[in-house]
């Protein structure tokens, strides 16, 4: 373009946008919108019964992700690719608990909705530029992906939703996070452990962290509540370099990721208030 001729330490300068929608199927097993025929034994005899409920209105989870991108090239040397994204997964796969009484405990279905928002930054240069073949070429790498989750739909009008035996949950409005008891510390007058004193039912996805307010009476369900902390880790990204001279060559890649949260299983083990007291 006229207006950039003159400018030298810009090489190349691109701007993208792109919208559109995709299907996902990975959650869903053979036939399980059908309802299965299986056999057993009683007596001595065969017997045939439903093993699987089925579900006659199962289909594909959907995405809807659009993203606004800039790739730039800078003084020859350079290159830096920015890209905004946000994606919206509706009609998820998710068990959904049903009353026992129908001879399930759940039934996979197409509910609720999870918004994926974030941003990837994508930088290499040219350290050393090799002018001859087999001269001594340097190049480092980094890219960072930033990406914040927030669950924006669920079922059967529920504000939170725990996914059996993970401790993960979904709360409505906010990003997943693990629901467990929290531990305050040590009473100094006795001895004993202590935890917060989490809300009623109807409000166990609202973190409630009182001084005040606290028990020795451990209890796995009753003092459950949101954590608040994230079940995935906002930041990912990788670095390293490739380098080469004289036939030689040498490539670092090394990846990371700040701010996740995992179980630590051997202190649940030897510090758990069920099995020592």
């Amino acid at each position: 373009e006229d207006f950039l001729v003159d400018v030298d330490w810009l090489d190349d300068l691109s701007i993208k946008f792109s919208t559109g929608t995709s299907g996902n199927s990975s959650g869903l097993g053979n036939y399980q919108s059908l309802p299965l025929v299986g056999t057993g034994q009683y007596d001595g005899n065969v017997t045939y019964g439903l093993s699987t409920p089925g579900n006659a209105a199962l289909t594909w989870e959907q995405q809807r992700k659009t993203t606004v991108g800039i790739t730039a090239g800078l003084f020859n040397r350079v290159n830096l690719e920015v890209e905004y994204y946000n994606r919206v997964t509706e009609s998820m796969l998710v068990d959904v608990p049903v009353p026992l009484t129908t001879g399930w405990s759940d039934i996979i279905s197409n509910v609720g909705s999870l918004q994926n928002t974030g941003i990837d930054v994508a930088l290499d240069f040219d350290i050393v530029k090799a002018k001859n073949q087999g001269d001594l070429e340097i190049s480092p790498y980094i890219n960072v992906n930033y990406n914040q989750n927030k669950v924006t739909e669920l079922f059967q009008d529920r504000d939170y939703w725990i996914i059996p035996n993970t401790g993960v949950a979904w709360t409505l409005g906010e990003k997943l996070t693990f629901f467990r008891p929290m531990f305050h510390g040590i009473d100094t007058a006795t001895g004993a452990p202590q935890w917060y004193v989490p809300n009623g039912e109807e409000e166990r996805h609202i973190s409630r962290f009182d001084e005040n307010d606290l028990t020795s009476n451990f209890n796995a369900g009753a003092l459950e509540q949101n954590t608040g902390l994230d079940r995935y880790p906002p930041f990912n990204g990788g670095f390293g370099l490739n380098a080469s001279w004289k036939g030689f060559s040498l490539q670092a890649d090394f990846a990371f990721s700040s701010g996740k949260y995992l179980f630590n299983n051997a202190r649940y083990f030897y510090e758990n208030a069920n099995v020592f007291t």
